[in-house]
C-alpha cells in the first residue's frame, strides 16, 4: 500500500492501496468525533434547491410506542434515524381506553419538526380495531400520531376500542 497507519499492536486500520485513490479501513470503525460533523458529498452539486449535502446523523434503536392515556401492551417499536429523517415501525395493544377523547400514539423517538413541512404520514399494516384506521399523520412540533378511520376524521377512544392492536410505520422530519 501506499499509506498505511497501524495501531499500537501493529495491526493495520487504515490503508491507501497502491495505485488508488479510495482509503480502505481494514479494523474497527470511521468515528466522527465532533457533533454536526458528518459525511460531505457537496462534489456531487446535484440539481434542486438543496440545504445540505452533510450526513451527520444515523442512529438506530426501539421506543416504547404509547396509546392515548400512556398506556398499553405489548409494545414494539423501532426507528431508524438517518439525518433528519426518522423511520419508526411499531405494534402494540391498545390499553383500557373510551370515551370520544382523540386517539394517538404518543412517546415517538423524537420530536416532529416545527413547521408543516415536517408532517409525515402514518401507516397501518395490520389493526382489529372497531373502526378500520387508514392510517394517519404525526403532527409538527410533537411526539404524537394521529390515525385517521374510514370517513376521514381523527379517531377517537371509542372508534379504537379497549385491548386493539394496532401495527404500522411512519416517516417524519425532526
Amino acid at each position: 500500500s501506499d499509506v498505511t497507519i497501524k495501531n499500537d499492536a501493529d495491526g493495520i486500520v487504515l490503508e491507501v492501496p497502491t495505485g488508488t485513490t479510495n482509503v480502505e479501513i481494514t479494523s474497527g470503525n470511521l468515528v466522527i468525533g465532533t457533533s454536526g460533523k458528518g459525511i460531505d458529498f457537496s462534489a456531487t452539486s446535484d440539481a434542486g434547491n438543496m440545504t445540505s449535502e452533510l450526513l451527520d446523523d444515523y442512529e438506530e434503536g426501539t421506543w416504547a410506542v404509547q396509546d392515548t392515556d400512556g398506556g398499553g401492551s405489548n409494545q414494539h417499536g423501532m426507528y431508524t434515524k438517518i439525518g433528519n429523517l426518522v423511520t419508526c415501525h411499531f405494534s402494540f395493544t391498545t390499553g383500557a381506553i373510551s370515551g370520544s377523547d382523540t386517539f394517538y400514539l404518543t412517546n415517538l423517538p423524537f420530536t416532529v419538526g416545527g413547521s408543516d413541512a415536517f408532517r409525515g404520514a402514518v401507516s397501518i399494516a395490520y389493526t382489529n380495531a372497531t373502526n378500520m384506521p387508514l392510517g394517519g399523520n404525526v403532527s409538527e412540533g410533537e411526539t404524537k400520531a394521529y390515525l385517521l378511520i374510514g370517513t376521514g376524521d381523527i379517531a377517537t377512544d371509542d372508534e379504537i376500542g379497549s385491548s386493539k392492536v394496532i401495527a404500522g410505520s411512519m416517516i417524519y422530519r425532526v
